[in-house]
């Protein structure tokens, strides 16, 4: 019995040492799971967008005999797509985008000074190339761009003389805007811009019996746009 005593107390007690070294050991830390980032807007993306857009200009026009002005202030929906490339230092991101839309601002108005005839302006197609300058904060990002527009243009006039013409042309202008984007997770990107375009398209040609010069005086169209974008980046 006495020998037995002994070798439980002598148990006990390696027992004990072991579990207080255990106690003093420090805990090894654990590695959390690693977590996509949504705040790194670096990369290619490609996205389509759909909204309003409404115009304001107008132009002279001038066949020789009369010389009549004429406004106008369509609107219309406008819809495309657009692709770009960007990098992020910091909060700061710089890019480049490219787009390209259809829309439909167009409308006629009879002729003040001439019975009958009536003068058009329609402008369906615009195309940009801008660059972009965004603050981003984690998983929202404001930004400006700005750079060239391309419009494309038909200006036509309808004269019970047949006395007509019809110019059909891209006309180069410039586009300045600014939006906001949120990215909805690491690579799906939802968002609103506004955009203003402006070109000119002064011209001059034969009308419809090849004799007459007509010509498109002091042209201007200011157009606007408000869109709502869904962008897919690539990582």
């Amino acid at each position: 019995m006495k020998r037995l005593a002994v070798a439980l107390f002598t148990v006990a007690g390696f027992a004990g040492v072991a579990s207080a070294a255990d106690l003093g050991r420090p805990a090894m830390p654990t590695k959390a799971p690693a977590m996509m980032s949504l705040d790194d807007w670096s990369g290619f993306y490609l996205g389509g967008h759909l909204g309003g857009s409404w115009a304001s200009g107008g132009y002279s026009y001038d066949n020789g005999r009369v010389v009549e002005p004429f406004g106008f202030n369509p609107s219309s929906l406008i819809g495309g797509g657009h692709l770009g490339v960007q990098g992020q230092w910091g909060t700061w991101v710089l890019g480049i985008e490219g787009s390209f839309d259809g829309t439909s601002l167009s409308q006629t108005d009879n002729s003040a000074l001439v019975a009958g005839a009536t003068r058009s302006l329609k402008m369906d197609e615009i195309a940009t190339v801008t660059a972009r300058l965004g603050y981003a904060l984690p998983v929202w990002l404001f930004y400006v761009k700005g750079g060239w527009a391309g419009v494309h243009e038909n200006n036509s006039s309808f004269d019970p003389v047949a006395v007509t013409h019809s110019f059909t042309d891209w006309n180069s202008g410039f586009t300045v805007g600014g939006g906001i984007e949120y990215k909805l997770t690491r690579n799906w990107i939802l968002g609103a811009e506004f955009d203003y375009y402006n070109t000119k398209f002064d011209r001059s040609g034969l009308d419809s019996t090849g004799l007459t010069t007509v010509r498109t005086l002091n042209s201007n169209a200011d157009i606007y746009s408000v869109l709502f974008r869904a962008s897919y980046l690539f990582k």
